[in-house]
């Protein structure tokens, strides 16, 4: 007997599930389901996902497993939507970029015997290599040596956090363990913030007198920056800044003057200053993306915890005897 998974959001994150549970034979039901039928269409023909339905709530009823692959504003509403009909021993995976207002959520209402739990994925460091401007496929591989950031409601079975520890292990990620406001707070850092520099660098670009010119010389480096922010939609965009507002805010308040700082250096022509400045930023990403493609990070706060070695199906289906020791 298989079990039945219901991904909710079939973007490369979604779809990438199931492509990784289709070619390692995971024995595992999966059915799709997106707000644009369109989209679930086509992913469906392409042989991203081989069932698709057109509305959630039937199919919320029987899963054993639903993966929450949508935006931050949209997780709200499909928790408050589905969790009322999910089945006894149910897990909801919520992927969604932030995590604090629908842990709480989750901690205040979710049913009983029924279980949320949050990760967010960092994915393949080989697609760092990638140009931002090409779109991110689906792919079994898409998390092969990444991360899932995961937060976890107290009280949460043990049991059922060895069930996604196992998907994790599966998916050929690791498991890094977060609360959920820590997680939010870098989240505005590593995601909000480029994404609100690279639309404020094109507001600026376009509101400058001589734009038609100017565009005439963009290139490379231009397209590099400007094309961050670009793939989300924009109401879902702002939904999801304004959900993290605090700690945008302080972000945002630290870019400020961070530029505030190279103004003066520029205005200054302080050539020794500002180039030591940039040079230690240099170095801090080089330093960054060599750890990032390694995955060796220095003085880890948390470690993995141990992943017994089960199938994936004896995990879902509870057969087997296990027990993760955690690391002190």
């Amino acid at each position: 007997m298989s079990s039945e998974i219901l991904i909710i959001g079939l973007n490369e994150i979604g779809l990438s599930i199931n492509l990784a549970f289709k070619e390692r034979n995971a024995n595992l039901n999966c059915t799709g389901y997106d707000a644009d039928a369109k989209f679930a269409r086509a992913a469906r023909q392409r042989g991203d996902i081989e069932r698709i339905v057109f509305t959630p709530k039937k199919f919320a009823q029987i899963a054993d497993m639903i993966f929450l692959a949508v935006s931050p504003a949209d997780a709200a509403s499909y928790l408050e939507t589905l969790t009322p009909l999910m089945k006894p021993e149910a897990i909801l995976v919520d992927l969604s970029s932030l995590k604090a207002a629908a842990y709480q959520w989750a901690l205040e209402s979710f049913p009983e015997n029924r279980y949320y739990l949050g990760a967010v994925p960092v994915l393949n460091p080989d697609l760092l290599e990638f140009a931002v401007s090409e779109p991110l496929l689906p792919r079994p591989d898409l998390f092969k040596g990444g991360i899932f950031a995961m937060t976890i409601p107290p009280n949460t079975p043990e049991r059922v956090i060895n069930i996604f520890l196992g998907i994790v292990d599966f998916l050929e990620a690791e498991p890094f363990f977060m609360d959920p406001h820590e997680l939010d707070a870098s989240m505005a850092t590593v995601e909000g913030l480029p994404i609100v520099s690279g639309l404020a660098l094109m507001r600026v670009a376009l509101n400058a007198p001589s734009w038609r010119e100017i565009q005439r010389l963009t290139g490379r480096t231009w397209a590099t920056a400007a094309h961050v922010g670009t793939k989300e939609p924009s109401k879902a965009l702002a939904a999801s800044l304004i959900l993290n507002k605090d700690n945008m805010i302080h972000r945002l308040s630290a870019l400020i003057d961070e530029l505030e700082a190279m103004r003066s250096m520029i205005y200054e022509e302080n050539a020794e200053a500002l180039s030591t400045h940039l040079e230690e930023a240099t170095s801090a990403y080089g330093a960054w993306i060599a750890r990032r493609k390694k995955g060796n990070w220095e003085a880890a706060d948390q470690k993995p915890l141990p992943i017994p070695k089960i199938s994936l199906t004896d995990r879902l289906f509870g057969t087997g005897d296990y027990h993760l020791k955690r690391d002190k």
